[in-house]
């Protein structure tokens, strides 16, 4: 019988939840990069330069969007399979 249980997710909504989970992990650590930035009072353009690009947010929110892609696609399978079987062993 394979019934969910009332408090178990749908695999979409946890695909969706990893997501946001990892592009908010990425969010905040641009946030202390900014903060750190106005803290410590250097132009931002001296502190851009030192990363060498000024699209470094957006690519390391894009990256980390992609990597979150990735790991989902190619490491989902692998992880529902073994939960099922966890929950087979004790049950």
């Amino acid at each position: 019988m394979n019934q969910e249980s009332p408090t178990s997710i749908s695999g979409e909504s946890v695909q969706v939840t990893i997501f946001a989970f990892v592009l908010a992990i990425s969010a905040a650590w641009e946030l202390l990069e900014f903060f750190a930035v106005v803290i410590s009072n250097l132009p931002a353009r001296y502190v851009l330069s030192l990363q060498g690009d000024y699209l470094d947010t957006q690519k390391d929110m894009l990256l980390a969007f992609i990597g979150a892609a990735l790991a989902l696609v190619t490491l989902g399978k692998t992880h529902d399979k073994r939960i099922r079987d966890i929950s087979e062993e004790r049950s």
